[in-house]
């Protein structure tokens, strides 16, 4: 993963050394966008992006690829993962201090959440409506309301391990989360226990889950190269590839 930032890092400074043209090294600092992409996050009509390279988040225009808008560097310690809202209005990033920040795109607003054992790679992810926040840390998960920054639920204590991903349920009734170990639990929102038994079945971490539209379907993709698809209310896998 660090090999191609590092290429690229060595032909910025073989143009500096050399001093060539801006417009060569300007090739070199574009393809620093390439290959240094840790996440990124599309608003649901699909206008606005936010990006990180593992340093901040960046709003991006998708139809012209230019910056809306790129966080001061003085909130951010190697952010691994940032969602935007589904209106394209806010961005959710991990900052300095096991801090989770909201930032609002139009006013340049941060609202900020403390809250233990947040990582680099902790997984941030809106809900649908955007009226929620889920994010996921050593071996818990929360959800917090994105606008009052006050705390829905949680912690969700059950995984053995790191928390790699989150999803929230279209109805906002469920979160389920994939830890570092392989297992998948579903979360009722409203009593904050689990429903139904542990998803098991990948052979690595769990990077990705998400719901289908209808809610009735839970995707996951594990690091073990393979994407399975479970009907959580029947504690059943339906699908592997």
């Amino acid at each position: 993963m660090r090999l191609g930032p590092n290429i690229v890092q060595e032909a910025r400074n073989w143009c500096d050394k050399r001093s060539l043209t801006d417009d060569v090294a300007r090739i070199a600092q574009d393809a620093w966008e390439f290959v240094s992409l840790h996440s990124m996050s599309l608003s649901v009509d699909g206008a606005r992006a936010v990006v990180t390279d593992g340093v901040v988040p960046i709003v991006v225009d998708t139809s012209t690829g230019d910056r809306i808008l790129t966080v001061d560097e003085a909130h951010t310690d190697l952010v691994g993962q940032a969602a935007i809202s589904p209106d394209g209005t806010r961005i959710a990033f991990r900052g300095w201090h096991d801090t989770i920040y909201i930032l609002d795109i139009i006013t340049e607003t941060i609202t900020d959440l403390l809250v233990r054992g947040v990582l680099p790679m902790s997984p941030v992810v809106f809900s649908r409506d955007g009226s929620w926040l889920a994010f996921g840390s050593t071996n818990n998960a929360y959800i917090y309301h994105s606008q009052l920054g006050e705390l829905v639920v949680g912690p969700l204590v059950g995984h053995a391990g790191i928390v790699r991903s989150v999803a929230i349920s279209p109805t906002n009734s469920y979160l389920a989360s994939g830890s570092y170990n392989g297992d998948i639990r579903v979360w009722d929102v409203n009593s904050g226990y689990t429903v139904g038994t542990l998803l098991q079945g990948h052979e690595g971490e769990i990077v990705s889950v998400n719901y289908s539209p209808d809610g009735i379907y839970l995707a996951s993709g594990s690091i073990d190269g393979t994407i399975r698809l479970w009907d959580p209310k029947r504690d059943k896998q339906c699908w592997d590839r």
